[in-house]
């Protein structure tokens, strides 16, 4: 296996913090609001640093998508933070499900007819899609349901950076 680009190793250390975070929500009902917030705070800002950073350092890119992205998860991160809003912003987690099963789903659709991308790749982000849309579907309307909201977005950023990983290291295998 050839040694990972700078590219790689971003999405690699992306990656494995969204693991944590994963771990961490899914841990939420020991931990209490306040720690997890904390917690989550923090790494909130390196996960923003790093797009921020990748962002100015791409000279095609500037401050697009993921210099955005970067900004407004350090906002999230310091919130958290200093405001300890974990309680107020887990009541969203229903509607980012909602919304990010919808963007997958469509992203999963155009990456397939428009940009051409294999089988597998059209597989998992449709079935990230349908999973978050009838997840953030099922917490908006049965009530109870929203106590495990921590937990099932936790499961999700678990699935997800393991996809990273996926084709992070499948990048990697094909420039050997």
């Amino acid at each position: 296996m050839k040694n990972l680009s700078v590219e790689q190793i971003k999405k690699l250390t992306i990656a494995i913090l969204i693991l944590i975070l994963g771990i961490l929500l899914c841990c939420s009902l020991a931990m209490g609001i306040s720690g997890l917030s904390v917690i989550i705070g923090i790494i909130l800002l390196v996960i923003g640093a790093l797009f921020l950073t990748n962002s100015i350092l791409n000279k095609n890119n500037g401050l697009a998508n993921p210099g955005l992205g970067g900004i407004a998860i350090i906002a999230i991160g310091m919130m958290f933070i200093v405001n300890k809003v974990a309680g107020v912003v887990f009541l969203f987690i229903p509607w980012f499900l909602f919304i990010l099963g919808l963007v997958a789903i469509a992203d999963a659709f155009l990456g397939k007819f428009t940009r051409e991308e294999n089988n597998i790749h059209f597989v998992i982000k449709l079935t990230i899609g349908i999973i978050s849309f009838i997840l953030g579907l099922l917490l908006m309307v049965i009530n109870g349901f929203a106590d495990y909201a921590s937990i099932i977005l936790g499961l999700l950023l678990i699935v997800y950076s393991g996809y990273l990983m996926y084709t992070t290291f499948r990048a990697s295998a094909k420039q050997v």
